[in-house]
């Protein structure tokens, strides 16, 4: 049975960051996932290692320690001043000058962009020539739309015709559709505005994983630690693996790369 991780905790304090990243790392289904995220920031920047590569939004997030090179950013002062981010960065207004960034990685973070066309500006004009940016934002599938509006606590609507959310709140205002609807349902859009970032590909994964471990508001639905976690851990990649051709109906992820032109 699901149980609800903090039930009370309000997701625009400074404290949701502490709380969150203690979540993830006693968490090892959840902890493994993230691992594997940055695995794939790291594949894809192998061989400029010595650039300048940014992650916005790193939240309760533990990047450094696999990508130390990585400069960690947050929104919040207080992540900075509490160590959880290396700089503070508005991904609608970077503090960044022109064409010096080679990689920008956002995990689970665009859908919690208020003005997306702000910051898809911002990161073309940051980005160097042939620069990358990866987002890992959630799916728009059959399984995904279940899994989203009934056992997530944020909106997932991926029928609303606008780009901006006005809502109040940098974490508990979000829709987790915004990924779908900008680079898929809007893509001709998307293409006439920013002809200089060049979609490459879309990539729908984890139907299994990420449920399993409860994510950040529930407990992992098996026993998390040991022999136990790390059997389920890796039965679940290996039955995944087995159901890649379906993850366009299953998957609750995307990644989503793009390059400048």
């Amino acid at each position: 049975m699901l149980q609800k991780h903090f039930k009370n905790i309000d997701l625009d304090s400074p404290d949701a960051t502490m709380i969150h990243r203690q979540i993830i790392k006693t968490n090892p289904y959840l902890y493994h996932w993230y691992k594997k995220q940055y695995l794939k920031y790291k594949e894809m920047i192998a061989e400029q290692q010595h650039g300048v590569h940014i992650e916005l939004g790193t939240g309760g997030g533990f990047i450094k320690d696999v990508l130390p090179f990585v400069t960690s950013s947050s929104l919040l002062y207080d992540d900075v001043k509490n160590g959880f981010a290396d700089v503070h960065l508005d991904a609608e207004k970077l503090d960044i000058e022109d064409v010096s960034v080679d990689s920008f990685f956002l995990l689970d973070t665009f859908h919690h962009i208020k003005h997306p066309s702000l910051f898809l500006s911002e990161a073309g004009r940051c980005l160097k020539k042939n620069g990358l940016l990866l987002m890992i934002e959630p799916a728009n599938t059959r399984f995904s739309r279940f899994v989203y509006k009934r056992f997530h606590h944020e909106s997932f609507d991926e029928t609303v015709s606008t780009w901006d959310n006005l809502t109040e709140g940098h974490l508990s205002s979000a829709n987790g559709a915004l990924g779908y609807i900008v680079f898929e349902r809007d893509y001709a859009r998307f293409k006439e505005e920013f002809p200089d970032l060049c979609l490459t590909s879309i990539r729908r994964h984890t139907f299994l994983n990420y449920i399993i471990s409860g994510g950040l508001s529930y407990e992992p639905l098996f026993p998390a630690s040991g022999r136990v976690a790390d059997c389920i851990i890796k039965t679940a990649y290996t039955i995944e693996a087995t159901l890649t051709p379906m993850m366009g109906v299953l998957g609750t992820y995307m990644d989503i790369y793009i390059q400048k032109a």
